[in-house]
């Protein structure tokens, strides 16, 4: 979360095709963001009945895609995704942030 530095309320993460911002539904103020670092990640994960959990996976296009975002902008605009396969398999769906960060190795 992060909040207006003019005024001090919420600013909501926007995106287009040029960049991302915090925009300030109160005051209007925009702040670019620079550098997006994945220190968060989010999936929809599925439970069955014996409790065993998977990440989502669904048709988007021509691919199968593990519903894994790193930031707030596409849990949204997966969520109806995520909901459709919860209804067509008939499973709960929760959404789960994994927050600790450690890097393994640098591969390249």
């Amino acid at each position: 979360m992060r909040f207006c530095k003019n005024c001090g309320h919420e600013a909501t993460l926007k995106s287009d095709t040029k960049d991302i911002r915090y925009i300030c539904e109160n005051c209007g103020r925009a702040e670019k963001v620079k550098e997006m670092k994945l220190d968060k990640i989010y999936a929809y994960i599925a439970m069955d009945n014996q409790g065993n959990e998977a990440i989502v996976a669904a048709s988007i296009g021509e691919i199968i895609m593990p519903l894994v975002m790193g930031d707030r902008l596409r849990v949204e605009s997966y969520r109806e995704i995520a909901l459709e396969v919860g209804r067509t398999e008939n499973v709960p769906i929760r959404l789960v942030e994994f927050t600790k960060r450690s890097d393994i190795e640098r591969v390249y």
